[in-house]
């Protein structure tokens, strides 16, 4: 369903050939944590990653130490489809093979989705070999979704045209909380209007948070994606596909969308 074998704006087609490129390389080592283990290291990651939201690295570890039904559950929605079936298979991982290939992706026409995300990506100085692995997941193919859920953040924020502001992050934040049910994207997301200021947290509760409830709810399976297959695809026509809605008829000002990523 989401091989993504459309068209582009000018005739062709994105293919599938894309697929080729992209190494299937197994998760990295798993250490097995004992339940106490794992309690303590979900407390002490949550009390920290609330204080300093800026470490990633416990902000991860609380995502990997509370996130095992949800990531089940999405192995179950996701084995439901002919493509999220074949992702779970193939176990593609984006974030060297993309990396090295985002000037081509630059290449491409400007309305194409890969064209989108090469330019947010080169905008904000982002890399997609910096989403940190898995380490606390015992099982390897729920490790696989947490990691594909990582990878997949900045072609869901190319697909919403949100920028990676507080206020984007937020919004995207709650759209993938609602979309996936992770804790880690539900705890933040609850948390977020504490994170903004009283002008800015009006905008995310009566604009962004009904517009990601809407989207996170309605829109295909977005683990289930193939983007690797996707970048010829016009975005406008890929959004149509996955039912993706932006933000922009909810919002009062448009300032926290990238025009990039816009028609």
């Amino acid at each position: 369903m989401h091989g993504c074998a459309l068209r582009t704006r000018d005739g062709r087609r994105g293919g599938a050939q894309q697929a080729s490129c992209f190494s299937a390389m197994p998760p990295p080592p798993l250490p097995r944590l004992s339940v106490l283990g794992r309690m303590s290291l979900a407390v002490g990651s949550a009390v920290v990653s609330f204080a300093d939201p800026r470490r990633a690295d416990l902000v991860a570890a609380l995502g990997e130490t509370t996130g095992a039904p949800a990531l089940r559950a999405l192995r179950e929605r996701m084995s439901r489809s002919p493509a999220g079936r074949r992702v779970l298979q193939e176990r593609y991982m984006f974030k060297d093979d993309v990396q090295k290939r985002l000037p081509q992706l630059l290449e491409l026409p400007s309305s194409t989705f890969g064209h989108c995300y090469a330019k947010w990506m080169r905008a904000y100085g982002f890399r997609a070999d910096e989403r940190p692995d898995v380490r606390f997941v015992d099982d390897p193919e729920l490790a696989y979704i947490m990691l594909r859920y990582r990878e997949c953040h900045d072609f869901w924020h190319t697909l919403t045209a949100l920028r990676p502001t507080v206020l984007g992050e937020l919004g995207q934040k709650w759209m993938e909380a609602v979309h996936t049910r992770l804790p880690v994207a539900t705890l933040s997301a609850l948390a977020s209007p504490a994170m903004v200021s009283s002008r800015n947290r009006k905008v995310l509760l009566s604009e962004l948070v009904p517009w990601a409830v809407r989207c996170g709810s309605t829109c295909e399976d977005l683990l289930s994606v193939e983007y690797e297959k996707c970048f010829e695809v016009d975005i406008v026509e890929l959004r149509t596909r996955l039912n993706v809605i932006t933000p922009r008829s909810y919002l009062s000002d448009t300032k926290v969308l990238n025009p990039d990523c816009l028609p």
